[in-house]
């Protein structure tokens, strides 16, 4: 529930939104360290509060390997919440 109440980056942000992970994901796996994604939520638009990173980080568990996030699934995710 609280997932949905975040302020989501609009559609048009997506594209942006995979560049910033597509930064971090220096093997092309689609895939970034959980600390990466919290560095591109913290710098992606406006500045979130540790509390809306915080939401974010629990938004993306379900999108999880081991201890990367699959930020393809994720931002997806995102655009369509």
């Amino acid at each position: 529930v609280q997932v949905m109440s975040m302020n989501l980056p609009a559609p048009e942000a997506a594209q942006e939104l995979m560049t910033s992970f597509q930064a971090f994901d220096k093997d092309r796996s689609g895939l970034i360290a959980e600390k990466d994604l919290a560095v591109v939520m913290r710098t992606f638009g406006e500045p979130l509060t540790d509390e809306e990173v915080d939401l974010y980080m629990q938004a993306a568990e379900p999108f999880k390997q081991g201890d990367q996030i699959n930020y393809k699934a994720f931002a997806n995710f995102l655009s369509k919440a």
